[in-house]
């Protein structure tokens, strides 16, 4: 385990957990001593100990550069949530006859061309071909991959009424709706992190569906006086809002693939609170929160952080600093560029006015376009060099992040279903800076961000580079996985870590 001077631990809110200010005082000592500082920012997949363990696999890497590392960590476990959650939803017969209904009829109407529909509306493929495309998730092989739209139609009120009638015939699917509806009498179970942040919210014995879902389904019943098995309007309406949003991504050519895209709306209709989605929002909170310091005994993490390094740059104005950060930890990243410069700008702060980074260097970011071009836009200047390893989009959408129902990166999980906008409503398909797509997609993908960073990253040479490459010193990358990218000890990739270690030599 990695010792105190080289690693702030938070807890909840960006308040010091383990972490004392002594120990951060040591750190700055340390780094006065060396005279060149990294800070590594972790991603959001990992918990405490694994955070740890990162740390200490990374310590001799880092001190090889002549750098004193600092390890921020601040334990988010998401994948354990994600993988636990999302594998128990996918074992509910309610969300397989969904999966099934919706994939077989966005298959129908993506597949028919315009005006090639019979009279009552566009032919649906088999039960058959559906169920054996499914049959075989379990071995990770994606149904219907590269699949392709042939219609520019958006779905009709009349096909969605078409789709609607035939789940309310559907008798298994009633009774499971009964079912949870009986299963929510008297029955609560909350969990929550070590931090307070709730994993999941289960209303009944029977589903892990969101809450709202299950009382809308309750109450529902409750008027209808409980009189035997009911067809649920409301329930049959979210699912034609699932099956009108698939095909409208594919018109917008938003879509993460006929498969995905049907899972990630699925989710978000009707199991969006138990998936992770509040996780990460919570998560990204802390980043900046941890900047903020109301007052009390309690420091914040991040905030006591930049006020002992400014103290040190008064006295050591050479002091060299870089930041390393992969996936969640951009995010955290972009927070802790936009303090540094307001502190600089401050009157009051003792951090120097001509503060500079040398290094900022992204691995996998999983930050957005939006908010990464904010920073750019306020606070380039804070950085002298940038540099960014990603996966291309083949390795991006090619294994499954949570296996035998998603075959995707983490990254496009985020994207496809944990993002939300300024006033909080959720959005798919968010662009997010370590995802090669948005990028390469010029014609689809003109605003949020996109044309900034696009711009940014052709300003200056070698910014990007995709696995796999190898272009010399500092310019190559092996990550097969969203989480490979920081990895050190063999077997694993660590054509990454190479990288960074070298750009942090010269």
């Amino acid at each position: 385990m990695p010792a105190p001077e080289f690693v702030i631990h938070t807890g909840k809110n960006g308040t010091l957990d383990t972490t004392t200010v002594e120990h951060i005082d040591l750190m700055m000592a340390a780094a006065k001593e060396k005279g060149r500082l990294v800070i590594h920012l972790h991603g959001g997949l990992v918990n405490e100990e694994k955070a740890r363990a990162k740390a200490d696999e990374l310590l001799p890497v880092y001190q090889g550069t002549g750098c004193h590392p600092v390890f921020f960590i601040y334990e988010t476990g998401l994948l354990e949530i994600v993988r636990n959650n999302v594998g128990e939803i996918a074992k509910e017969k309610i969300f397989k006859i969904l999966l099934n209904k919706i994939l077989q009829y966005a298959k129908g109407k993506l597949g028919t061309p315009e005006g090639a529909k019979g009279i009552g509306g566009f032919p649906l493929p088999s039960e058959i071909e559906i169920g054996v495309a499914l049959s075989k998730v379990n071995q990770e092989i994606e149904p219907f991959p590269g699949f392709q739209t042939v219609t520019a139609e958006a779905l009709t009120e009349q096909e969605e009424a078409r789709f609607r009638e035939e789940l309310s015939t559907n008798v298994i699917l009633q009774e499971e709706i009964q079912a949870v509806v009986n299963g929510a009498a008297d029955f609560s179970r909350v969990e929550e992190s070590s931090k307070g942040i709730t994993v999941s919210h289960q209303v009944s014995t029977e589903t892990l569906m969101s809450p709202d879902v299950v009382s809308e389904l309750v109450e529902e019943a409750r008027m209808k006086e409980g009189k035997g098995i009911f067809a649920s309007a409301a329930f049959f309406l979210r699912a034609g809002k699932i099956l009108s949003r698939v095909v409208s991504r594919f018109l917008e050519k938003r879509h993460h693939g006929l498969y995905t895209t049907v899972v990630e709306e699925l989710l978000r209709e009707f199991y969006l609170a138990n998936v992770g989605a509040s996780v990460w929002g919570a998560m990204k909170k802390e980043t900046s929160d941890t900047f903020e310091q109301p007052g009390g005994e309690e420091k914040r993490g991040g905030w006591y952080f930049v006020e002992r390094l400014g103290e040190l740059l008064q006295d050591e104005g050479d002091l060299e600093v870089n930041i390393v950060a992969h996936s969640l930890g951009s995010v955290f990243a972009c927070n802790l560029i936009d303090y540094l410069a307001m502190a600089r700008a401050s009157e009051t702060h003792p951090l120097p006015e001509n503060f500079q980074l040398r290094n900022l260097l992204f691995m996998a970011p999983a930050v957005s376009h939006e908010r990464f071009a904010q920073t750019l836009s306020a606070n380039a200047d804070l950085f002298r060099e940038f540099r960014m390893f990603n996966l291309g989009d083949e390795l991006e959408s090619g294994y499954w992040e949570v296996p035998g129902v998603y075959p995707r990166s983490l990254l496009y999980l985020v994207s496809g279903l944990f993002e939300v906008d300024g006033d909080g409503s959720g959005v798919y398909d968010k662009p997010l800076v370590g995802m090669a797509r948005y990028l390469s997609l010029s014609d689809v993908y003109q605003s949020e961000g996109v044309p900034e960073i696009r711009e940014f990253l052709e300003a200056g040479p070698d910014r990007v580079f995709y696995s796999i490459v190898d272009s010399g010193d500092g310019k190559a990358t092996n990550a097969v996985k969203h989480g490979g990218f920081d990895d050190w000890d063999p077997p694993a990739p660590r054509k990454t870590m190479e990288s960074v270690s070298e750009i942090l030599s010269i």
